[in-house]
């Protein structure tokens, strides 16, 4: 049993940052919440407030669109998914390896944690590269608007 921990620690760290960005990737029930409780507010009032509740729910449902169209023309990046994987095979083997060793010297724990919690946040950094979207392709790289 003892000769499965290294394994086990070297897949959770190999697999929770993809992990991590797929259930992030999808959520947004905030803003639905928060755009509820405008709508229920907005009905209960009236005059200048009402008006007011009102173009503040214009606001959030136009930057909810804006979310939701944007996160439906993206496409993956296949150059950020060979990196993450290569990450995740690289740390996760470090991981099993330096496991190993801790398994004979209590003090190599304290690698198991570095080197565990770096690649988990390497794997976390890369995941906000995953996707490429449209708009961006025609960014110019130097961030200059072109003028002289």
């Amino acid at each position: 049993m003892i000769q499965a921990i290294p394994i086990i620690i070297a897949a959770i760290v190999a697999i929770s940052g993809v992990a991590l960005q797929i259930y992030n990737s999808d959520r947004d029930p905030g803003a639905v919440r928060s755009m509820k409780r405008h709508a229920e507010l907005a009905e209960k009032l009236t005059g200048v407030a009402q008006t007011k509740v009102l173009g503040l729910l214009e606001t959030e449902s136009n930057q909810y669109s804006d979310r939701m169209m944007r996160r439906a023309t993206r496409k993956v990046d296949g150059g950020s998914v060979a990196a993450m994987i290569a990450v995740a095979i690289v740390g996760g083997g470090l991981t099993y390896g330096v496991t190993l060793l801790a398994l004979n010297f209590w003090i190599a724990w304290i690698l198991v944690v570095l080197v565990g919690g770096l690649t988990i946040a390497l794997m976390f950094a890369g995941s906000a590269q995953l996707f490429k979207y449209p708009e961006e392709k025609n960014k110019d790289p130097s961030g200059s608007s072109g003028l002289v």
